[in-house]
């Protein structure tokens, strides 16, 4: 699109981290040696998955990205065959010259134009704060979809650790139960009762980090499990006594960088010396061993010092929380992120790019639009910033019809909180709503929770006039989309789907939104940004929880209309948005198109799963609104 409008042809590339590309040499040697470096996986299932990307690799239009596989490899067998820094020889790998990263660099070396997604961005960002630099210099920096920065940003200039990527780690250097490892990658080659003594030390000293670590996390879930919660968040430093594993861990971490160095260091002798006899397999196979050893030794390295921070509270203007989940086995997560971005963007962003442009077509709130809120979160105060509001290009007034409510109970109201009265009521009387448009129609939900039960009351109904039900989460996204996209569908959705899925024509006619999308109350960062908010002086609800929710809202109103001659109704159940004193900026936040205000109370005489094979439910009375 913009090579016809711009007066001059440019060059673009598409920018993919480097994880993404997968290394040829890599895979060669992870087909070679799969007995021994993926301990958690029967064996046919990780030969079946290589010999895959291998036919793939050789053949195809496709630039060598996990993404245009034909299959999702499983996380651990990619991280085995990804190209990255560590393992990367550069020059000196017989696959350069047909390398997928480095076709990838240069061909973004040739280009004017280089499209990065936000996660990737800001992943250079965090990366240039530590005087790493991915990206080459820029004089213009576009920020598109921009109402997602903060919380982009927010994981992105933050860290993590936890016990699975600590004992993943561990596993990969030696793995307790199978024995295999980094380390058992070398077991086929001569050695001696001096060799034999320094392997069985780093394996026993890989024993110590694990055992440490599991010290440390019980200790961690046994402090959770006392005060009966799963997300904690820490303002102050954890106290001394309930934390006294750590100091242990820490050490014990420590050694094993330093083990994994010095094994390091003992391989790449062994390969020098491999090298001089002309020993070309037991060469290749103890420099891939020792760029392992490297790499795990970095890794270890990086999850100690942010364990440290963590336990520390070195970073002064930060949140601190730890979090477990048991769903798939115990996962406990140490995390640790920006309290206020904007400081952050400025020095590190803002300051260094000459010319940014942030667009998105839900920045702004009220009516007049005001961009008060996303400067104050992103730091955008300054003078120099200019905003400007235009007006969109799709003629809302004759295409959309917007439905509201009085009628349902409030969602908010803490005496019918219990009995959910208006979860149970607002999925009653969806099924009047999709017969409007006889499906072709998003419904989004705030919650998993009344999605699946709304799915539970509403599938026989929905199916038994020939819609077919799709779920977000049964499916990949873009395989949901593309069955919707044939037309005659109903699609559930939560979160993901209120935000970038554009589907144009009939097959979209309808987009019923169940709740107004106000950010979920006990979550870390979003706590302590409220608390921090209230302390200087503003009102954390309608500055800045109605602004957030009114952000989104709009995204999901913006679902319906993709192109100008798109065409349908938006369905608000939420009565908030008519009974509430802040409802009328939401209101003025929206589009401007015809408003009616129906009566959505469900016909109580009617249970639903009667009433496949009946007509269309009686018209609701209506009100319209000027």
């Amino acid at each position: 699109s913009l090579q016809g409008v711009l007066p001059h042809p440019f060059r673009f590339a598409l920018v993919k981290g480097r994880g993404n590309y997968l290394s040829k040499r890599r895979l060669g040697v992870a087909i070679a040696a799969s007995q021994d470096v993926f301990p958690d996986f029967v064996p046919d299932d990780v030969a079946e998955q290589l010999t895959k990307i291998a036919t793939w690799s050789v053949g195809g239009d496709h630039d060598g990205s996990r993404d245009q596989l034909e299959f999702p490899p499983s996380p651990d067998v990619w991280n085995e065959v990804m190209s990255d820094d560590d393992h990367c020889l550069g020059k000196n790998c017989t696959t350069h010259k047909e390398c997928f990263y480095y076709a990838s660099r240069r061909k973004m070396k040739g280009a004017h134009v280089l499209v990065v997604n936000h996660s990737l961005y800001m992943t250079c960002v965090n990366l240039a704060r530590q005087g790493v630099e991915i990206l080459p210099e820029h004089a213009v920096l576009v920020i598109d979809e921009a109402h997602t920065l903060e919380a982009v940003a927010s994981a992105h200039l933050g860290e993590t650790v936890s016990n699975v990527q600590i004992m993943r780690l561990l596993n990969r250097v030696h793995h307790e139960r199978t024995g295999k490892g980094i380390l058992r990658g070398v077991r086929g080659e001569k050695r001696g009762a001096a060799d034999d003594a320094w392997l069985g030390q780093a394996v026993a000293t890989v024993n110590r980090a694990r055992n440490a670590a599991d010290v440390f996390f019980g200790a961690a879930k046994a402090f959770m499990d006392k005060r009966e919660r799963d997300v904690i968040r820490f303002r102050d430093e954890p106290h001394p006594e309930e934390w006294t594993a750590s100091e242990a861990f820490i050490e014990a971490m420590k050694v094993l960088t330093t083990e994994l160095n010095s094994v390091a260091a003992r391989l790449r002798e062994r390969q020098r010396k491999a090298k001089i006899n002309r020993e070309v397999i037991a060469a290749q196979r103890l420099e891939v061993a020792a760029m392992d050893a490297e790499a795990v030794a970095k890794s270890c390295c990086t999850l100690t010092a942010t364990l440290h921070v963590w336990l520390k509270h070195l970073e002064p203007d930060a949140v601190y929380w730890i979090t477990q989940e048991t769903k798939k086995g115990l996962v406990i997560t140490l995390t640790y992120a920006p309290l206020h971005l904007g400081p952050v963007l400025k020095q590190h962003l803002w300051d260094k790019v000459p010319t940014c442009i942030l667009t998105s077509a839900t920045l702004a709130v009220g009516n007049p639009a005001n961009f008060d809120h996303v400067r104050d979160r992103l730091g955008l105060e300054d003078e120099a910033v200019a905003t400007l509001a235009v007006g969109s290009p799709f003629d809302y007034a004759n295409n959309v019809t917007l439905f509201l409510n009085r009628d349902l109970p409030d969602p908010g109201d803490p005496s019918r909180r219990v009995d959910n009265a208006f979860e149970r009521q607002a999925i009653r009387s969806l099924p009047r709503h999709l017969w409007k448009t006889q499906g072709n129609a998003f419904v989004l939900f705030t919650s998993n929770v009344m999605m699946r039960e709304a799915e539970r009351v509403l599938r026989s109904w929905i199916e038994a006039r020939g819609w077919p039900l799709l779920i977000q989460g049964d499916l990949p996204p873009a395989k949901l989309i593309e069955r919707f996209k044939a037309g005659g569908s109903v699609l559930f959705g939560v979160d993901s789907f209120w935000t970038g899925v554009d589907v144009r024509g009939p097959a979209l006619s309808n987009v019923i939104i169940t709740k107004l999308p106000f950010p979920r109350p006990g979550q870390p960062l979003l706590d302590a940004r409220l608390e921090d908010f209230k302390a200087r002086g503003g009102d954390p609800f309608s500055g800045y929880l109605v602004p957030e929710a009114i952000i989104k809202l709009k995204q999901g109103f913006g679902r319906l209309i993709r192109s100008r001659t798109d065409s349908g109704i938006v369905i608000i159940l939420d009565p908030r948005i008519t009974t509430k004193f802040y409802g009328r900026t939401f209101l003025d936040s929206l589009p401007a198109c015809p408003r009616v205000v129906e009566d959505l109370r469900p016909a109580p005489s009617v249970a639903i799963a009667e009433e496949a094979g009946r007509p269309a439910p009686p018209a609701p009375r209506r009100r319209c609104v000027k």
